[in-house]
């Protein structure tokens, strides 16, 4: 991009137009590299993986760019909060995929709703890395709730979702020896879910 913008200064195209174009480009090709830098970690299986000590931010800007646009676009607003410096224990693809299917329950739930947010809050309690996701729905009926990580169940039109979402992340949580849970006592909608900082050792990658 450099290049170019020495190239606009020798043909001396107009520096403010250029500048702000050049600006856009710039733009538009972080937000390419962040969605290639998502696809690349959700569309792992990671299954088989060993434990890799991974950055949390890092794994949440790259979720959060799967879905950026598609949130941007219906008017659903997503605030972060969590610190640069949360390192754990983790297989990367699997945490990206449960925060993608809470988030996408949010999205869901909230689309038609005339206040249409969702806050992500993570920090370290302890020896756990505590992650919740609200959204500015009321809650879920105490019959759904009792049944919403059951292999199948969904409340979603035919066609528009497969009832596995929940009941896969509440695995892969408890896969990484943590616990996925609905939080009823809440206002709002609020679905959090605790992994341990440290894996055993025989877990983790080794180097």
């Amino acid at each position: 991009v450099k290049p170019r913008r020495r190239r606009a200064d020798e043909r001396n195209l107009d520096p403010s137009v250029c500048g702000k174009n050049i600006v856009l480009i710039e733009k538009a090709i972080e937000r390419i590299t962040n969605i290639i830098k998502g696809l690349r970690t959700y569309s792992r299986d990671g299954g088989d993986d060993p434990f890799n000590r991974c950055n949390l931010r890092e794994i949440i800007d790259g979720t959060l760019a799967l879905c950026a646009e598609r949130f941007r676009l219906a008017g659903v607003a997503v605030e972060v909060e969590c610190a640069a410096d949360i390192n754990f224990d983790c297989r990367d693809s699997q945490i990206s995929q449960v925060l993608l299917n809470l988030l996408s329950n949010s999205f869901d739930a909230i689309s038609s709703l005339d206040s249409r947010k969702i806050r992500l809050r993570a920090r370290v309690v302890d020896s756990w890395v505590e992650i919740r996701v609200v959204d500015s729905g009321g809650g879920i009926l105490p019959e759904i709730a009792a049944k919403m990580m059951n292999p199948f169940f969904t409340t979603k039109e035919v066609g528009k979702g497969t009832g596995l979402g929940l009941s896969i992340s509440h695995g892969i949580v408890e896969n990484h020896g943590g616990k996925l849970a609905y939080l009823s006592g809440e206002p709002n909608t609020t679905f959090e879910f605790r992994v341990p900082v440290r894996q055993p050792k025989q877990y983790t990658m080794v180097g």
